[in-house]
């Protein structure tokens, strides 16, 4: 009889499923790691953080990269740039010209 050679695919879901058991079983530690060090250290710095952000010199940024033609979105105090999939040097290069231009507008409000 000729002994059959499991496929790559029983080989990857059998390392796949074993892996899946061994994170499973210690999850539950971590997670009690992660929720003791969020409630009592990150948490507090968080809330603090929130209270010192001025959404309004997020949006007066996101402004000026719509006005320079960047299509972006703005969540809170983050501003998501989304350039297109086809795109050539020279509009990478003119994206990251006005990118630095609106971090200088940006180091210019944190210091007022």
């Amino acid at each position: 009889m000729e002994k059959t050679i499991p496929t790559l695919n029983l080989v990857k879901s059998r390392s796949t499923e074993l892996t899946r058991k061994r994170y499973n079983r210690i999850a539950v530690f971590y997670d009690q790691m992660e929720w003791f060090i969020e409630k009592y250290i990150f948490g507090k710095w968080r809330r603090r953080l929130w209270n010192q952000i001025e959404v309004k010199k997020v949006l007066e940024i996101g402004g000026y990269l719509r006005e320079k033609g960047l299509f972006t979105f703005i969540k809170a105090n983050m501003i998501f740039i989304v350039p297109p999939l086809c795109i050539t040097k020279d509009q990478i290069d003119e994206g990251l010209e006005i990118i630095e231009g609106a971090l200088s507008i940006s180091d210019q409000l944190v210091k007022v």
